[in-house]
């Protein structure tokens, strides 16, 4: 699952490629116009053009330029801090992967390293392009403040926690939490998401249904602000709720609004997402857990023990704080409160 060139970004710094957006909205529009604009030769002006493409400010067709209706947006606020940016930034596959390669490496990775890993995950190309490659990649999300380098290693900062509310992973068939960067788990993941392909597409109405409810929506944001709170990164994608690495363990989290008629339901159908997500996303040892918008009703009380029978941990919502039953509480800690379970 190489990711091609054209997808990869080769503009060192991100300042100009917001000065490039600024150029095409008074008018710039062919690869001279924006290279004069900034500077530079017309081959540095197409490579800005092509980041500003990117990331989703611009269209271009046939050497002309144009804003999007997100680039004019941009042009409300043309700068480095507008969260827009970052929002977009992290919407490419490249810092996703990359992102997720230094999680694996929090003691930092060196150049020569950062130099493998992009060779291994992108098209083949020559050793200057891996290295403008990398450059441009370390240099965006240095300006963003997501990374930093010390002693000549690269690595998170803590401030990303407070910079990315939850990372977006773009593509369903991408490993939301990658074991190590072989292309070998990114082959496994995208087999397994194709061969079931109609339920995925399922999923994916479903998941879009329970995003529109404000209670799901509240339950995510909670859980996700708890993840962070803990310095670990909260992760979806247009399947899975969250899921995150949290203290070197693999957590995958289904949220679920819940009423009197729905609860057996709803968390019969909880329960099937999050083994199958598990299995689509191989990974085996992953934590479940399912969060429920309120405590259970007594009829329903049972069901507890069931999720704890399957080893999926149950948790729900308590007027604004978290519990599940005594088996898990030290377990789950960074996200409920020391309280006697019901």
């Amino acid at each position: 699952m190489k990711i091609y060139s054209k997808n990869i970004p080769q503009a060192d710094v991100l300042s100009e490629v917001v000065k490039t957006v600024v150029t095409v909205g008074n008018g710039a529009k062919s690869d001279i116009e924006i290279g004069n604009a900034l500077g530079k030769v017309d081959r540095q002006g197409r490579y800005y053009r092509n980041a500003a493409e990117l990331l989703g400010f611009i269209n271009n067709n046939k050497n002309t330029a144009v804003l999007t209706t997100i680039g004019k947006q941009f042009l409300l606020d043309p700068s480095i801090n507008n969260p827009l940016l970052l929002k977009q930034v992290l919407s490419i596959q490249i810092f996703q992967r990359f992102i997720s390669f230094l999680e694996l490496h929090p003691e930092g990775i060196d150049r020569n390293n950062m130099i493998k890993w992009l060779q291994e995950v992108t098209e083949n190309a020559s050793k200057s392009i891996l290295h403008r490659r990398i450059n441009s990649i370390s240099s965006w999300l240095q300006s963003l403040e997501i990374i930093k380098i010390t002693a000549d290693k690269l690595s998170l900062t803590n401030k990303i926690t407070e910079k990315i509310s939850i990372l977006e992973v773009t593509e369903p068939d991408e490993p939301i939490l990658p074991k190590t960067s072989d292309l070998n788990e990114y082959s496994t993941v995208h087999q397994r998401l194709s061969n079931a392909n109609e339920v995925i597409a399922y999923y994916k109405d479903s998941a879009k249904t329970d995003r529109a409810n404000l209670a799901h929506i509240s339950l995510v944001n909670d859980i996700a602000k708890r993840i962070r709170d803990i310095n670990c990164i909260p992760k979806a994608n247009q399947l899975i709720d969250l899921a995150s690495k949290i203290y070197n363990i693999d957590y995958i989290f289904e949220m679920k609004s819940i009423n009197l008629d729905n609860e057996r339901s709803q968390l019969r159908k909880g329960v099937s997402q999050l083994f199958e997500y598990r299995y689509l996303q191989d990974l085996p040892q992953a934590i479940l857990v399912l969060v429920f918008e309120k405590p259970l009703s007594t009829k329903n009380i049972w069901m507890l023990d069931y999720l704890s029978s399957i080893s999926i941990i149950p948790v729900w919502n308590e007027t604004g704080s978290y519990n599940t039953i005594n088996t898990y509480k030290n377990q789950i800690n960074f996200l409920i409160h020391n309280r006697q379970s019901s």
